[in-house]
């Protein structure tokens, strides 16, 4: 097998790259575990310099950094400009807070002195997705270089052009080298790579079944694991709710990335005396967005980044349909292009349907209504899933229960959930654990030392 470029919106292939055999793993293995030792004995201050260079140089590549997440997964060419400025965010955040956050804290207490350290892992390997190509990669590997570790990335195999930008970003940017490096190996030659004991932690962003089976593979080696896995996001608008921000924030909130986001708001839960209005506005606001072309700029829909993808999402709505689902909204779906798939609403959603019960990858919206707000809790919290949560009232006390009871790690009052570089971010249940981005992210692979004195 090998790691491919098949532009989704064209299909056509654009590149191919081999996967690694076992003599250049190994290889590379002992180049990052050597680089690691090097890293850890850097000042802080040094670490931190890196930062500034990365940035720079996300900044004078944006153009080609975009156009290829465009041929490579169909990412609106707009969305990924945004998708290379929030990461330029995490650069700038992590450059003025990392020193404060990695400071040894001294605890004194009626004759009892300790110092606490957070002191670098070694070796980690992060297992990237293909749906956010450069923000999912930086948020692990940025936290990770400056509290001193190395890192190896094995990308989506669908994302190697990409992943081998970055690569170059991100090395030219560091004073050490094989600190930062691609590794494109299968999903099969993991064990392999763990089995040489030079791996000292492990994170994934992808589905639950893969961090599952990730996780159970790192148990076995006694590795720490962060998951960040998939989502089936409520999205739930009382009828005190200003209804047709609700509404317009919904579409973003659902729809962008052409839907494949894991925090998107994936089931709507909306108050029955509101639902007609809130859907009046929510397909109003679709009708004014473009499907098209990835490269134009005004494009907001492309296509989805796989076949494979479509046809699940096909077969997804199509068995809500059977179960008594109803189409509310729309558009023409061009057959001849397999990974086109346009945005669709469906109403009457119940539990027993797939697009409740399976994370839906892709620009279809599935809604419920309720009539108690313990109905809406209850259907919130109805998902083997935990990611995030948006909620919509205007009553504050109302939302702060609500927050407080629902299942989930992050909770948006009056707006969209996203990830931000500020707060940790991360879910429950099938939605993975540990935390990226904070002060949380950057000590999530850290030796956490106390030192009694």
């Amino acid at each position: 097998m090998s790691f491919k470029t098949i532009d989704p919106y064209h299909l056509i292939e654009k590149a191919s790259f081999p996967s690694l055999d076992k003599h250049t793993i190994e290889i590379i293995l002992d180049q990052g575990h050597l680089a690691a030792y090097e890293w850890r004995k850097y000042p802080i201050s040094q670490r931190l310099k890196s930062l500034d260079k990365i940035a720079e140089l996300l900044t004078q590549n944006k153009t080609i950094l975009t156009r290829l997440a465009a041929e490579e997964m169909g990412k609106p060419i707009t969305q990924g400009l945004a998708e290379i400025d929030k990461c330029i965010r995490l650069c700038h955040y992590y450059s003025k807070n990392s020193e404060a956050y990695l400071s040894p804290q001294t605890i004194s207490d009626d004759g009892f002195n300790a110092q606490i350290k957070y002191e670098p892992l070694g070796l980690l390997l992060g297992v990237m997705p293909w749906n956010f190509p450069y923000w999912q990669t930086l948020r692990f590997a940025l936290p990770a270089l400056v509290s001193g570790n190395a890192v190896l990335i094995k990308p989506a195999p669908q994302m190697p052009q990409s992943a081998l930008l970055i690569e170059q970003i991100i090395q030219q940017s560091l004073p050490v080298d094989f600190l930062f490096q691609n590794i494109f190996v299968e999903i099969d030659d993991l064990e392999f790579l763990f089995s040489k004991r030079k791996l000292a932690g492990i994170s994934l962003t992808g589905s639950d079944k893969a961090g599952s089976s990730l996780a159970a593979l790192a148990a076995k080696y006694l590795l720490p694991t962060v998951l960040e896995l998939g989502g089936s996001d409520p999205f739930i608008v009382f009828n005190d709710a200003n209804v047709e921000e609700a509404a317009r924030t919904a579409v973003r909130a659902r729809m962008a990335n052409n839907g494949q986001t894991c925090l998107a708001a994936k089931r709507l839960i909306i108050h029955e005396s509101i639902a007609e209005s809130f859907i009046q506005t929510f397909i109003h606001t679709l009708d004014h967005l473009m499907v098209g072309d990835p490269m134009n700029k005004h494009t907001y829909f492309s296509c989805l980044a796989r076949v494979d993808i479509a046809e699940t999402l096909d077969l997804q709505v199509q068995d809500a349909i059977d179960k008594g689902a109803r189409i509310i909204y729309q558009i023409y779906r061009d057959q001849n292009m397999p990974t086109h798939y346009p945005p669709l609403l469906l109403g009457d959603v119940t539990s027993e349907m797939r697009v409740w019960t399976e994370e839906v990858f892709g620009p279809v919206a599935v809604l419920t209504t309720f009539k108690e707000d313990s109905e809406a809790l209850f259907k919130a919290n109805d998902t083997n899933y935990g990611l995030g949560a948006s909620i919509w009232t205007n009553y504050r006390d109302k939302a702060n229960i609500f927050a407080e009871d629902l299942q989930v790690g992050t909770v948006a009052i009056n707006g969209q959930v996203f990830s931000d570089p500020r707060v940790p971010f991360g879910g429950v249940k099938n939605s993975g654990y540990g935390r990226e981005l904070g002060k949380e992210g950057l000590i999530a692979f850290c030796n956490v030392k106390t030192i009694l004195i």
